[in-house]
């Protein structure tokens, strides 16, 4: 098996590193992600600029390339340009933070495991449910697991799998759910300040969880102790609204 690791937080970020350490276990692996921070920028791609990219000299005996774009850059220039022959899986992650609810919308995470769905090839999103004190062990050593395991045939071409560990240690996970994504949006949530010249700006917060939850979802699971994996697709259309507008009047 070959895997194309990413991620949206740059490729010398800790999540990146553990999970190619770890599926380089299990796989042939090769990373190309972004030079630096690329978060929130769901599935945005470079259009005005060129993209450049550089292998990175590492310790873990595996190709590094970095790429001066979004996370959809690093996957499109990765499979079009920079890696030779078949890539079976993709894995984007391991994100600083859940991906959640509304917020797998902006996602570039989610946003470039769909780019390899949307190239037909099966893929994961997979972060970590926390913000501070993270162990990344816990995530890495679960996804060298559940991927061994996982047969990727039955992930259809166009869809993917957005997955969120707990941040406990791997002996206190409860076990994994297969869940819907809850409605509930976080990232409505504006802090106002006042800069050195007493104007106004707004900070986007993160940190209001509170909102109902499916009992199904993925929110739920993950507070409860278990891995959340949810099955995404990468097509837009709404199949149901389609055919209620077909059978109008």
């Amino acid at each position: 098996m070959k895997i194309l690791i990413t991620n949206d937080d740059g490729y010398q970020a800790e999540g990146i590193l553990a999970l190619a350490k770890a599926l380089k276990e299990i796989a042939d692996i090769v990373v190309v992600a972004p030079t630096g921070e690329k978060s929130g920028t769901s599935s945005s791609i470079t259009i005005y600029n060129p993209l450049r990219y550089k292998a990175i000299k590492n310790d873990l005996g595996i190709d590094i390339f970095a790429v001066n774009g979004t996370p959809v850059d690093s996957v499109k220039l990765g499979l079009s340009k920079l890696i030779k022959g078949r890539i079976d899986l993709v894995v984007s992650g391991i994100n600083n933070g859940p991906n959640i609810a509304m917020n797998t919308c902006y996602s570039g995470t989610v946003g470039a495991a769909m780019e390899g769905a949307i190239w037909g090839i099966p893929a994961i999103a997979v972060s970590i449910g926390s913000y501070t004190e993270l162990d990344y062990e816990t995530p890495a050593m679960f996804m060298k697991e559940y991927i061994k395991t996982l047969d990727l045939s039955i992930i259809d071409k166009g869809s993917l799998l957005n997955i969120n560990v707990p941040n406990i240690p791997y002996k206190d996970i409860k076990g994994h759910k297969y869940t819907s994504i809850s409605t509930h949006s976080y990232l409505n949530n504006y802090e106002e300040r006042s800069d050195t010249f007493r104007d106004k700006y707004y900070w986007l917060s993160d940190y209001e969880k509170e909102g109902t939850h499916e009992d199904d979802s993925d929110v739920v699971a993950l507070a409860s102790g278990y891995v959340s994996i949810s099955p995404m697709k990468a097509s837009l259309i709404d199949d149901r609204l389609l055919l209620k507008l077909k059978n109008q009047n």
